[in-house]
């Protein structure tokens, strides 16, 4: 097939339409959300289940596992994949806008843990056409026709960021830069080329182009969620110690880690954790959602014989300032500390690192807001590894 000219190209391209990877706040949210915040078993089992997406991402980047054409409960094509634990599927509906009038539909891609806590997360991308070679009208007969492309485009984005994550984690000394990572997936994504020739010809086109070009914050956080159960499989170091904050408050929160002690294996993308939001359900005409978002973060200690130690400040746009610490030494019991302080992390940690002893979870009042940080446990190995995982949720009073 012969390149096309932009003569007899129709190009289109996703733009975010709510920021990163949100989980959906249903019932297993919220029963998820409570259980960790009592600490011990409780965040092991998030933990667990977060976690458990590794094998999931890693048969899909593999090719073990493939996209399939299914329907939805209404009738409507959709894409899907699954392992028996994870669930995705990947739809797109037409949705015209009259204030974005280049807007033709939306994209939505969505996990479902099936086992565990049954946690899902959505991503969701207004469709946009561009260099609309005849000014066609697309309508949704014509979308229909554009499926193929998109949810090909789709497919390979996901593979590629399945891979390209994998690839880098999956090593001796891994250094996940995570948006650096997504945009170089995405870019392997939209060099492959999508032919449409057969169904486009009464259009007189040859390709549909499809460009992510915008979707670079989404693709991270669906890359995070990929690259940190890896690392925690492959990673040889003697302790590890995984972190998650949820944000329940409805106003962004932006955060300042201070690593004390050990490495820090993910450079996450500087911005702050969005509040939790009500959407329109893209899916369903006239009905909505909530949503709400986190931060995840991993650390190892440098050698076998180091501990782990943090400090993370919290800061809610227009609230109190928070501080949470966490001490994983490497002899000793563990540590967790939360308070609202406007002091260094130095200074915090030179305060609160060496205890006194904690409990599995403790709270503490910020302004408006609760602060709650959590610990797995205070010492010893798991299944013969020292894996350690704190849930640090910030939620109004």
């Amino acid at each position: 097939m012969t390149q096309p000219t932009a003569s007899n190209t129709l190009a289109l391209s996703l733009t975010p339409m709510d920021p990163g990877v949100p989980a959906i706040v249903d019932d297993s949210f919220r029963a998820a959300v409570k259980a960790t915040r009592a600490g011990g078993d409780g965040t092991q089992a998030y933990f667990d289940s977060l976690n458990s997406t590794a094998n999931f991402w890693n048969l899909l980047g593999s090719g073990a596992i493939t996209l399939s054409p299914g329907e939805d409960p209404a009738g409507r094509p959709i894409m899907m994949a699954g392992d028996g634990n994870i669930d995705l599927r990947v739809q797109a509906v037409p949705a015209h806008d009259s204030a974005q009038p280049e807007r033709i539909g939306i994209l939505t891609i969505t996990t479902r843990e099936v086992k565990g806590t049954g946690v899902s997360h959505l991503m969701t991308a207004g469709i946009l056409v561009h260099n609309n070679p005849s000014s066609l009208t697309i309508d949704d007969d014509a979308f229909t026709t554009l499926l193929p492309a998109l949810y090909e485009n789709a497919g390979n984005a996901l593979v590629a960021l399945a891979d390209t994550f994998a690839q880098n984690s999956q090593v001796e000394s891994p250094d996940v830069d995570a948006e650096t990572l997504a945009s170089k997936a995405l870019f392997t994504a939209g060099t492959k080329a999508i032919g449409l020739a057969a169904a486009l010809a009464e259009w007189g086109l040859e390709f549909t182009v499809v460009t992510w070009g915008d979707m670079i914050g989404e693709a991270l956080g669906v890359g995070v969620l990929m690259a940190i159960p890896l690392l925690i499989e492959f990673l040889g170091h003697t302790m590890r110690h995984s972190l998650v904050v949820d944000n329940l408050t409805s106003t962004p929160v932006r955060w300042k880690l201070t690593t004390v002690h050990g490495e820090s294996e993910v450079t996450p993308v500087d911005a702050p954790i969005p509040g939790q939001r009500t959407l329109p359900d893209p899916l369903a005409a006239g009905a909505s959602l909530t949503v709400s978002s986190q931060l995840r973060l991993l650390h190892v200690n440098a050698t076998r014989l180091s501990s782990i130690g943090c400090v993370l400040e919290l800061m809610p746009e227009g609230g109190a300032t928070a501080n949470v610490l966490v001490n994983i030494p490497w002899a000793g019991k563990n540590v967790i500390w939360a308070g609202a302080s406007t002091d260094s992390a130095e200074h915090i940690w030179q305060s609160h690192a060496d205890g006194p002893e904690t409990p599995l979870t403790t709270t503490a009042t910020a302004g408006e807001n609760s602060v709650t940080v959590t610990v797995n446990r205070l010492q010893g190995d798991r299944d013969g590894a020292y894996f350690y995982c704190s849930s640090i949720v910030i939620a109004p009073r």
